[in-house]
């Protein structure tokens, strides 16, 4: 449509809080409506081109500042590297966290099209323009075509986010609707937090940066030598997560606590200069600071579980991104039980055990025995030494040669822990591996 007005925008939304940009069609060709309710994103620039409009501003609820962009791609391989040009230029002088969704016109593989016919250059130009702006995909759980046109078929409608986009919105989904007369399908983004009651205990890495944790968990095996070994890791886990909701911390309020403490002294060293122990109060904040930063580092690149990157290179955005992603594609969001869609978390979670439980039922029968057959057998020393203990070294061999971020078992203790702080067991006593 050329032109638009209130009217039609409240035939089209009843809210009386309703906003709306416009890029408005040249004759039949084109055209894009952005609209959104104020007293849910409150905007503070708008930016209209013809083939992209981008309105910035906040989720107040959320404290959320982010920019959301809509797409509608020219045909034109040329037309459209404009397009990207000229959002990646907005995006580099608005450098906030964006959403990017609508028809891009361009696949980013020969498996988005139907013919499997792609232009190179213009699918290289939208791997570029999704490189340049570090985007990540919501795909939806299907993986269909968007657009249909007799037997031709493609992906062309998409959303992207900047990863820090997962953080508020950690269970964002995208859904593909039914399309109607068109030939392209709606795209319908939501997100909905599930209640799946506590979450399992996690051994952090990050944790073992603070002297405080070896000791608590000194402490807690010594004061339980009368339980047997699993009540003694029981009662460390225990202890670990009152430690780290007491004495830890929060890793992000300490690093914003650090960083306003700095802040603000350096407002006043503009003012004048800075006593002794105020030089000393900022020169400490910074090195809290810094080792603050190195354990969120560490923690994210932990629950990332990126083996080929190792702790150090700095890529804590990366790795934030990785697992937030990695833990939203996890999600279950419903089950199908006897053709009925499954959503409550509980439900789901017994249909879990009972499927199961089924699976390692097995009901009686006559197997054939192994009467009268001749096999090899072991030598008695053979056979002797398949049940002799484990000797201390075989065991530390056999932990030294496994991942350290790996768990054995579903108590959440990883290797990282075991090696560090287990070393042995004499007597009940932990003895430091280092």
């Amino acid at each position: 449509m050329e032109s638009i007005n209130k009217k039609m925008m409240q035939s089209v939304w009843k809210s009386s809080d309703i906003t709306w940009a416009e890029s408005p069609s040249i004759g039949n060709s084109g055209g894009i409506l952005a609209l959104w309710d104020s007293s849910v994103f409150i905007t503070n620039h708008n930016v209209v081109e013809q083939n992209w409009i981008a309105i910035s501003g906040i989720f107040p609820k959320l404290n959320f500042k982010c920019s959301l962009i809509t797409v509608y791609n020219p045909c034109s391989v040329a037309a459209r590297s404009i397009v990207w040009r000229q959002i990646i230029e907005f995006q580099n002088s608005n450098p906030i966290p964006c959403l990017v969704v609508g028809d891009f016109n361009e696949v980013l593989r020969t498996s988005e099209r139907g013919s499997s016919f792609i232009s190179q250059s213009g699918s290289d130009d939208f791997k570029n323009f999704v490189q340049a702006l570090q985007l990540l995909e919501i795909s939806s759980s299907s993986n269909s075509f968007t657009w249909y046109r007799g037997n031709s078929k493609s992906l062309l409608d998409r959303l992207f986010i900047s990863p820090e986009w997962l953080t508020v919105f950690p269970s964002l989904k995208v859904s593909i609707l039914q399309r109607g007369l068109s030939d392209h399908c709606p795209l319908l983004a939501h997100s909905q937090a599930t209640d799946w009651g506590p979450k399992p205990f996690r051994f952090q890495n990050c944790w073992l940066t603070d002297p405080a944790c070896l000791k608590v968990v000194r402490e807690t095996w010594q004061n339980s030598l009368q339980n047997s070994a699993v009540g003694k890791f029981r009662e460390v886990k225990n202890k670990l997560k009152e430690w780290n909701l007491n004495d830890f911390g929060n890793i992000e309020a300490n690093i914003i606590r650090l960083e306003n403490l700095i802040a603000r002294l350096d407002e006043l060293n503009n003012e004048r200069d800075l006593e002794n122990d105020e030089l000393c109060e900022r020169r400490n904040a910074q090195a809290e600071l810094w080792m603050w930063m190195k354990r969120k580092e560490l923690y994210w690149a932990q629950n990332s579980r990126i083996t080929w990157l190792k702790e150090g290179d700095r890529n804590t955005k990366f790795f934030h991104a990785t697992a937030t992603n990695k833990k939203r594609k996890n999600t279950i969001s419903s089950i199908k039980v006897d053709g009925q869609d499954v959503s409550d978390p509980s439900q789901i979670k017994n249909e879990a055990r009972k499927f199961f439980k089924n699976i390692f039922k097995e009901e009686y029968s006559i197997r054939p025995t192994i009467e009268n057959l001749q096999f090899n057998r072991l030598s008695s020393s053979q056979a002797d030494s398949l049940i002799a203990p484990f000797t201390t070294d075989e065991i530390d061999s056999a932990v030294a040669s496994c991942s350290s971020d790996k768990a054995p078992g579903p108590d959440g203790f990883n290797f990282k822990f075991i090696k560090k702080c287990m070393g042995d067991c004499q007597e009940g006593h932990l003895r430091n591996s280092e």
